[in-house]
């Protein structure tokens, strides 16, 4: 894991510390991120990068930078060739599923239903890649949300922007849409919806530490880019890709192969299965990903130096291990040492699978 140094709290005139806002070291850490130094634009409070994403400066401020959680990542070494995860990502790892809870205010509520549809529909978008361990989830309490979606209005061309993740793991702070721009296909120049929905879908990709894929081509790298890792198994000329930039009249067709490729390599998923007993016999059963093409059960056996040991291969969602007799079958507790352990891993068309699962299933 990449770790930089962090922020000195040196002092300026007399010994007195910077304030964040004007503190202009702040800008050499967006640099740091991978950033290129004449792309960004100071709003007070936040930088803008890229065009639509903000990084705020008091998180600047509390400390280093830190490196993407998910497995995979690796740093450029002799040229670029894949999409792109920025140095920041959502904490994950301990989750099987982590929720990102969604807040959309009541502006956008009552006033622009179509643009809160469209985020809802993008959050279903991203909920439905298989193999993908985020979940966003709507919630009707500003205060209990992780993520919350807004509007402005300026007259410029831009659609939307969004919050990038902090260095403590939490995924972009807001989404804003801009309801100024006016040279979309839609009425008074205006996105038309499926216009929004793509934008809605790039915007939360922003929040989860996903740059532009196209920004070598758009001229965003920022020197040596040392904040952005390689997704392996992607294509740098993914035209169809969600998150390429300069795509403000993009309608929403789907994730490009190389999104669903990024998406599972930076945030892989896990399969949670149960078990039941057939016949004296262990059945694991799980829920279908979306996308996945087959599974593979495991068991361990053996308490300090675990045996594994592969069940079978299935294309359906249910494997009876009649080889293994059994006199209880369950959601493994803490602490808990069975007899056997089963967990499920799933496999996509692209080579990616999901992580093990914990708890899996106990059998006794």
């Amino acid at each position: 894991m990449l770790l930089l140094a962090a922020i000195s709290t040196g002092c300026a005139d007399g010994g007195r510390p910077l304030e964040p806002q004007s503190d202009p070291r702040l800008r050499d850490r967006v640099v740091e991120l991978g950033f290129r130094p004449d792309m960004i634009v100071d709003l007070g409070s936040t930088f803008l990068v890229e065009g639509d994403i903000e990084i705020s400066k008091h998180d600047l401020a509390a400390g280093g930078v830190q490196a993407g959680h998910g497995t995979g990542l690796r740093r450029p070494a002799g040229g670029a060739s894949y999409q792109y995860i920025g140095n920041r990502t959502v904490e994950n790892e301990n989750y099987p599923e982590r929720p990102i809870y969604v807040y959309i205010t009541s502006l956008l509520r009552n006033s622009h239903p179509e643009w809160a549809q469209a985020v809802r529909s993008a959050m279903a978008q991203w909920n439905n890649l298989g193999g993908f361990n985020l979940r966003f989830v709507e919630v009707t309490s500003e205060s209990a949300s992780n993520i919350r979606v807004t509007s402005y209005t300026q007259y410029t061309d831009e659609v939307a922007r969004s919050g990038w993740p902090s260095r403590g793991g939490s995924p972009g702070a807001y989404v804003w849409i801009n309801l100024g721009y006016q040279r979309g296909l839609g009425s008074g120049g205006q996105p038309v919806y499926a216009s929004k929905v793509f934008h809605m879908v790039h915007e939360l990709g922003h929040t989860i530490g996903f740059r532009h894929s196209n920004y070598l081509l758009l001229g965003e790298n920022g020197g040596d880019s040392i904040g952005a890792h390689l997704v392996p198994g992607t294509s740098l000329l993914d035209s169809l890709s969600v998150m390429n930039g300069g795509a403000n009249r993009r309608t929403w067709t789907g994730f490009s192969n190389g999104d669903r490729i990024a998406a599972r390599v930076v945030y892989p998923g896990t399969v949670r299965a149960v078990g039941t007993l057939e016949g004296g016999y262990p059945r694991i059963s799980w829920p279908a990903e979306p996308d996945a093409y087959q599974y593979r059960v495991y068991r361990e056996t053996g308490f300090v130096f675990p045996t594994t040991y592969e069940v079978g291969t299935t294309t359906g969602t249910s494997l009876l291990d009649t080889a293994t007799p059994a006199s209880a079958a369950h959601l493994c507790g803490a602490y808990e040492f069975p007899t056997h352990y089963y967990f499920v891993i799933a496999y996509f068309p692209e080579g990616t699978v999901t992580r093990r699962d914990y708890p899996g299933v106990c059998v006794y």
